[in-house]
């Protein structure tokens, strides 16, 4: 109520955060406001927040093949060393930063697993009988196990961001086989934003400092909602120049 009260005292001041978008919308009423920030929290910086930590454990894991430096040199290329990028930079100069969060998105999916219940009968054909799933089934969707499949990706085990530089649509043998954020018309609201957030995070991490894992990391990706290292993610952070 104080912040719409505070957005309502000053209409002409800019927005500068989710909150302020939701209090700023007519006819919201107080709860579906509340409703809304519960999900930015729960939906939108959980998933957001360990993709990115899986991110910059790829980057170190293969610290060997350069990532780090190729998205250092991409985003100084672009807009410095110092001034933050904007959203065209982002989003039309920036593949290589893309290709890494896609391939980490691939490896480590933030949502593991996702669940849906059948519309219809619907019947699958396997190479010597067929299946049908009823109407009303539920469905587990193993997210992890599409995007290690041997059928679907070559060298599904490596880490080869790579593989995404014709983007997401034409870097996969099937429509199907990438879905870090679900498909269909139940897909992630949120996808294209949590993307682009990602992208602007990861962007502005490279430009300034590279982060290196500590010894004591204990890699146990523990799958409950989201998929998140069990044993946390210690890391230094070193600056770019050195």
């Amino acid at each position: 109520a104080a912040r719409r009260a505070a957005r309502e005292a000053t209409p002409d001041a800019p927005i500068t955060d989710l909150l302020d978008i939701v209090v700023s919308t007519p006819g919201l009423p107080d709860k579906e406001v509340m409703d809304q920030c519960v999900t930015f929290v729960v939906a939108g910086h959980e998933t957001t927040s360990q993709a990115l930590c899986w991110t910059l454990y790829l980057l170190d894991k293969h610290k060997e093949k350069g990532w780090w430096q190729r998205l250092h040199d991409e985003v100084v290329g672009v807009c410095g060393a110092e001034a933050a990028p904007t959203y065209d930079q982002v989003t039309k100069q920036m593949p290589t930063v893309l290709m890494v969060l896609n391939e980490s998105l691939r490896l480590f999916p933030p949502v593991p697993g996702i669940a849906r219940e059948a519309a219809r009968d619907v019947t699958l054909k396997g190479t010597d009988r067929e299946i049908t799933i009823p109407a009303g089934c539920g469905i587990q969707l193993p997210i992890v196990r599409m995007h290690f499949s041997g059928k679907l990706w070559d060298a599904p085990d490596e880490f080869r961001p790579e593989r995404f530089a014709a983007g997401a649509s034409h870097s996969v043998k099937h429509p199907m086989a990438f879905v870090p954020f679900s498909a269909g018309r139940r897909n992630c609201i949120g996808a294209q934003f949590a993307l682009l957030e990602s992208r602007v995070i990861l962007a502005r991490l490279a430009q300034r400092v590279r982060l290196e894992m500590l010894p004591t990391y204990r890699h146990f990706p523990a799958r409950r909602i989201t998929l998140r290292p069990r044993y946390g993610m210690p890391m230094k952070v070193v600056p770019a120049s050195s």
